[in-house]
């Protein structure tokens, strides 16, 4: 049986609006968004664009504690359809301004090389730096993404940094 049985839409619909799925993804990933702050220095006033934010909940934690302005970012359809329901922030589906940092949110898994290129090349002359937060969740659990170590990710990506969730550490 797994975990979260989505084929209910209502039961999937009260655990999104109850809570449960951020706390799960909290158990899952930690709060390893706090670590990424730290390695990157983050201070108020540094405007900040999350591409991949979901609903949002990782800027929440990040306002509340007076971090941004930052702006969520996230084009996905079920996100956008869904917003009004689990998201408190503008959810956006492009940037709309130039931010001082842009972080990938578990994004590149979903695009293939060409497409991460193109998707750096557009955003490079918008933002003086990029930071790719890739997830170490394994391949064999997620098939048909394109999955790669943080060393691959490195060099597809540079000269932008990659930060590995989970632990914090900027490479």
């Amino acid at each position: 049986m797994p975990l979260l049985d989505f084929s209910n839409s209502d039961e999937y619909e009260r655990l999104y609006t109850g809570g449960f799925v951020r706390e799960r993804k909290a158990d899952i990933l930690g709060n390893d968004h706090w670590a990424l702050a730290e390695a990157l220095d983050l201070q108020p006033g540094t405007s900040i664009t999350l591409l991949g934010a979901g609903f949002g909940w990782i800027a929440e934690d990040w306002i509340e504690k007076g971090l941004g302005p930052i702006e969520c970012v996230d084009n996905g359809q079920w996100i956008q359809e869904n917003k009004h329901l689990h998201a408190t922030l503008p959810i956006l589906p492009d940037p709309v301004q130039q931010s001082d940092l842009y972080i990938t949110e578990d994004v590149l898994t979903c695009y293939g090389d060409d497409e991460v290129l193109a998707i750096l090349a557009s955003l490079r002359p918008v933002c003086p730096r990029l930071v790719h937060w890739v997830s170490t969740v394994t391949p064999s659990s997620m098939p048909g993404l394109n999955w790669k170590t943080i060393e691959e990710w490195k060099v597809l990506v540079a000269p932008d940094q990659v930060a590995q969730r989970g632990t914090g550490v900027l490479l």
